[in-house]
């Protein structure tokens, strides 16, 4: 199975999620949405197109969200990010640290508090591989200059969807050699110094079949794993 396709597997032609802004638009498509636990689609204009935008994750005061949007083919992965203010979202800009359009960047994610966004970019790859990097934002609330991740948390493979968790660790999925199956789920774990711990996390996650996405509950006690098994 490609990449593509298994992105074509989690996207949607829009975005649906809630968060601090979102709450403008649901109430009025399903008013008592916010105490039954039923989804609502939410679909600002400013966000939403006739292209694919999906991956979206949000600050942590729900102010700010960074998503990624593709071709309707499902291809040039770009990252996009906007504001929430008295108007609404802003229209998406690509992020300062995005590179050129033309080099696919995606599937971004906030580290808890804020501090950091994590993402996957062909940068840098002349086989067009994807591998994971970090960027941090400083005090003033400007974004550094990203950097990849070393080995063992990228290989000559593609990673995809890395997921930090509040412990530091980060969870991604990988096609790389020695796994179980077509794709695997794995866990970094930083280390003193830089270094990285990363291991693959077995069954019943990791099987034979093609995962390439988990993240954990805020307590730690659910994983939610995507993962193709035929079913």
């Amino acid at each position: 199975m490609s990449v593509a396709f298994r992105r074509c597997v989690l996207s949607v032609a829009t975005l649906a999620f809630s968060c601090a802004c979102a709450r403008v638009y649901a109430p009025a498509a399903a008013p008592d949405a916010p105490h039954s636990g039923t989804p609502v689609r939410w679909t600002p204009p400013a966000l939403s197109g006739e292209l694919y935008e999906s991956s979206p994750t949000f600050s942590p005061d729900g102010s700010e969200v960074v998503f990624m949007r593709a071709s309707r083919a499902f291809s040039d992965y770009r990252l996009l990010s906007s504001r929430c203010g008295s108007g609404g979202w802003t229209p998406p800009l690509p992020p300062p640290f995005a590179v050129p359009h033309g080099i696919d960047e995606a599937d971004p994610a906030f580290s808890a508090d804020g501090s950091r966004l994590y993402y996957v970019s062909a940068r840098g790859n002349d086989d067009g591989n994807l591998d994971i990097w970090r960027v941090e934002r400083g005090g003033d609330g400007r974004w550094g200059e990203p950097s990849r991740l070393p080995e063992p948390v990228n290989s000559p493979a593609s990673e995809l969807l890395p997921r930090p968790q509040p412990d530091g660790s980060l969870l991604f999925g990988s096609s790389r050699p020695g796994g179980h199956g077509q794709g695997d789920i794995y866990l970094a774990t930083p280390l003193p110094g830089g270094d990285w711990q990363v291991g693959n996390l077995g069954p019943p996650v990791s099987t034979a079949a093609n995962a390439f996405e988990a993240d954990l509950s805020r307590d730690g006690k659910t994983m939610v794993v995507v993962a193709d098994r035929g079913t």
